[in-house]
């Protein structure tokens, strides 16, 4: 879904396994459309792969760790539209506060490049 991209990979699969910490806006006990279509966004999937082939990577991704059921697909698509409509000024705003949410969880979860880059080494070497 992303190519060669090995690090979009790493920081993709640590914000699933700890998303649970951001407390998502939903129903109770939920990650609301709205919360996934944001993620959707910044997960930055190659094009040719759609929001379905997403949706089934991100929940075998989640259910490993993930306390709270996600939204169906449906649900995202829903909100999706609710984000065509929004002014573009405002949706980009919304995104930058979401994706500063992210970043922020990257940072406390994710290994430094130097660390991984020594543990594949020491793998390839073994």
């Amino acid at each position: 879904m992303w190519g060669d991209n090995k690090q979009k990979v790493r920081c993709v699969r640590v914000v699933y396994e700890h998303l649970d910490e951001l407390t998502p806006k939903g129903q109770k006990g939920m990650i609301g459309g709205m919360f996934l279509a944001r993620l959707y966004r910044w997960s930055n999937v190659l094009p040719k792969r759609g929001l379905e082939y997403w949706y089934e990577y991100f929940i075998a991704s989640y259910e490993r760790n993930g306390q709270l059921k996600p939204a169906k697909c449906s649900a995202i698509k829903t909100a999706k539209g609710q984000i065509a409509k929004l002014d573009n000024s405002e949706d980009k705003q919304q995104q930058a506060d979401f994706n500063e949410k992210i970043d922020m969880l990257l940072k406390k979860h994710m290994i430094e490049q130097q660390y991984m880059d020594e543990q594949e080494k020491e793998a390839v070497n073994f």
